[in-house]
């Protein structure tokens, strides 16, 4: 069938009519969806800045932290050594209350216990039967090893094990070899130190002896 021109004309005008509002709400979402995006960015970017700058503020916190607990951790050991050495100072052999065996015991003798970095010197100033005067060193390292010892006939090291804040057991080598073994523990008041060896001299012969120092 043929259709007329004018109602052709009619039909394409009622469906660009129809068409028309569909194409206006499509641009009509376009935009709403741009005004969105656009409303929305502002704050995502304020949102990433605020949280770029908390991790910031985080990772400062935390480095300030390490920091300050590493040099808690690097003061402890001092604080830990002063404690668990009461005996530092001086002391002074008390000849009336020590015994020897064999004798004869020295004339006099006294201890410098001082802290030396992290370990403890033993200074021993001693005027022996005869009236000869000598200097002994021994080092107190709580590692469980062997460290030199110098003045001593008997022995050439010793291996110093701390029991608690208040006594200690050392163990006395030759060339190596267990020679001695000794027990030094201080009184509750702090004012004495009983040092108790047993073993053998240079000689081989057997020795026993407990020496009372007093805080000088």
């Amino acid at each position: 069938m043929i259709v007329p021109i004018a109602r052709r004309k009619f039909v394409v005008a009622l469906g660009g009519a129809a068409a028309w509002p569909l194409a206006a709400r499509a641009q009509q979402g376009d935009r709403i969806a741009r005004r969105i995006e656009n409303s929305t960015q502002v704050p995502l970017r304020l949102y990433e800045n605020t949280r770029e700058e908390h991790m910031k503020r985080r990772t400062m916190i935390i480095l300030t932290g390490v920091t300050v607990l590493g040099l808690a951790v690097a003061a402890w050991p001092q604080l830990g050594f002063a404690q668990s050495v009461p005996w530092l100072g001086t002391w002074q052999l008390n000849l009336a209350k020590s015994k020897y065996d064999p004798g004869p015991p020295p004339r006099s003798q006294t201890l410098n216990i001082a802290q030396d970095g992290q370990n403890v010197r033993d200074t021993v100033q001693m005027i022996d039967a005869q009236g000869n005067v000598s200097t002994r060193v021994v080092m107190h390292v709580y590692d469980g090893q062997p460290h030199p010892a110098t003045g001593y006939t008997d022995f050439d090291a010793t291996v110093i094990t701390q029991v608690d804040a208040n006594s200690l057991i050392a163990s006395r080598l030759k060339a190596g070899k267990l020679v001695q073994v000794g027990t030094f523990v201080m009184s509750q008041d702090g004012k004495t130190v009983t040092v108790s060896i047993t073993g053998i001299n240079v000689n081989g012969q057997p020795v026993k002896s407990i020496s009372v120092y007093d805080k000088q």
